[in-house]
């Protein structure tokens, strides 16, 4: 069996053994290259070997030390860091479980009127294309106009639809927040998989308007939710019917 060394590992071998045959080549050249039958050269030989080769071994030693040091340090670390993304993972599954399973399927539209979610979804996005009318800023883009006004229609209407939702979504948020970039990317894809658009947005539009603290992490997460298409269409045959241009 063909035993491969790398170019580190056999610079690091030929360093060592320039370093053990040096001292002992110098040696020979300024002190002549035969051997010595005197006791007291022998002894200043070995005097100067032990000087030499103790004070390359005792560094040598505290240099293998200070490696292992770190290389514990580097796998500690490791475990922790696999540690930290395992608790991240279980919590976020726990709160995503909790948050699809109790997500409203219905809605009160009036004192005895309670309907089907998916109606309010509609309205949602109709509204949506009315609304822009009465606040359009020229400054904003139409889908950032939009947006305002979403954000807005929660603050005015169905105050408590999706608290407990909003609530159970900051935590997620939080956790997508401080573990690690390849892992929170997960995240946000199992999130955006496992809710619809209509759902998606109607959350990110509702904790928006009452969590406003979460703005600058909502920001980040571009691929959260979208306009609907039929909302943007309304929203500027509405603005060009009325002498305005999106």
């Amino acid at each position: 069996m063909k035993i491969k060394i790398n170019a580190k590992t056999l610079f690091f071998f030929l360093l060592i053994s320039l370093v053990l045959i040096l001292p002992i080549v110098l040696y020979a050249l300024h002190m002549g290259g035969t051997l010595s039958n005197k006791n007291e050269d022998w002894g200043d030989f070995g005097s100067f070997i032990g000087g030499i080769y103790g004070s390359f071994f005792s560094s040598l030693s505290l240099i293998v030390v200070v490696l292992a040091a770190l290389e514990t340090y580097r796998s500690n670390k490791e475990q922790i860091a696999i540690s930290r993304n395992d608790q991240h993972y279980n919590q976020f599954n726990l709160l995503i479980s909790n948050l699809r399973s109790g997500f409203p399927q219905h809605f009160k539209y009036g004192p005895n009127d309670v309907r089907n979610i998916g109606n309010h979804y509609h309205n949602f996005a109709v509204r949506l294309g009315i609304s822009v009318i009465a606040s359009y800023d020229e400054n904003l883009s139409l889908e950032q106009n939009l947006r305002n006004n979403a954000n807005q229609y929660y603050l005015e209407q169905y105050q408590f639809l999706f608290e407990r939702e909003a609530r159970l979504f900051k935590c997620i948020i939080n956790i997508i927040a401080i573990t690690s970039h390849d892992l929170s990317q997960a995240f946000k894809i199992i999130f955006e998989n496992t809710f619809t658009e209509e759902e998606r947005l109607s959350l990110e539009s509702y904790t928006r308007a009452y969590h406003q603290d979460l703005k600058s992490e909502l920001d980040k997460w571009e691929s959260l939710s979208k306009i609907p298409e039929e909302a943007i269409s309304n929203a500027r045959t509405n603005l060009r019917l009325n002498g305005m241009d999106a």
